[in-house]
């Protein structure tokens, strides 16, 4: 009997060591007040290795009842603020060069941390940037482009100077060409969104695949994609 109790006690104890818990973080971020409203929250988190700091944005105003809006970081132990004028969310950011990048409305910054930085990319026109991401080392910008400076569609990568176009493109023969979603698997860049040809030659449908020389088909393709569940995630 002796044995059977002691014997449950360890499993007991076993049990409790191994349970995890959710914990605040700080005293939280809060969403009321200029410039955002209640409903525009915390959109994006990024890992940043590079300063080893985790980035945190979105539509929100104060930070442990502190004012930083849309932006702030955590390095573990406390937040750090961004008391600067931004009114517009950001939605993509991934770490590129040792650079956070991150979109915002039609345009892409370049920091250090949450500092910015002097460096400036070339203008996208008449678009709208639905994700980022860096593949292997070069950094891909895929959205609502029908007309850019590099005369592509849908997505572009850039090469230190320009945005250029990434095998010929996409092309959508119902609509408006759309990129909403990129992630890296098995060593190539897959592309999801709304289009059915690709390199103005090889039929695809919504979803494509670039090995970083071509494009290639992905089976018999998906409906529209808008998300893989989780931006800028390399598996």
């Amino acid at each position: 009997m002796k044995k059977i109790i002691i014997t449950i006690q360890l499993l007991l104890s076993f049990c409790f060591c191994k349970a995890q818990y959710f914990e605040p973080i700080g005293n939280g971020i809060g969403i009321d007040g200029p410039p955002f409203g209640p409903s525009d929250g915390v959109k994006l988190i990024l890992n940043d290795t590079i300063n080893d700091i985790l980035l945190i944005y979105g539509g929100f105003s104060y930070v442990d009842s502190i004012f930083s809006p849309g932006k702030c970081s955590w390095d573990g132990q406390n937040y750090q603020f961004f008391n600067g004028n931004n009114s517009a969310l950001t939605y993509n950011a991934t770490m590129w060069n040792g650079y956070n990048v991150i979109s915002k409305d039609l345009s892409i910054a370049c920091l250090l941390g949450n500092q910015p930085t002097s460096y400036q990319f070339a203008p996208l026109y008449n678009n709208y940037i639905h994700d980022l991401i860096t593949y292997n080392g070069d950094l891909y910008a895929g959205g609502s482009f029908n007309a850019t400076q590099a005369g592509t569609k849908g997505i572009v990568k850039w090469n230190g100077t320009d945005w250029e176009t990434v095998g010929g493109g996409l092309t959508n023969m119902t609509g408006p060409t759309l990129v909403y979603s990129l992630a890296v698997y098995n060593g190539d860049l897959i592309v999801a969104g709304q289009f059915q040809e690709v390199s103005d030659s090889i039929a695809v449908n919504n979803i494509a695949r670039w090995d970083g020389t071509q494009w290639h088909a992905m089976g018999g393709g998906g409906f529209r994609f808008r998300s893989f569940n989780s931006s800028n995630v390399c598996l």
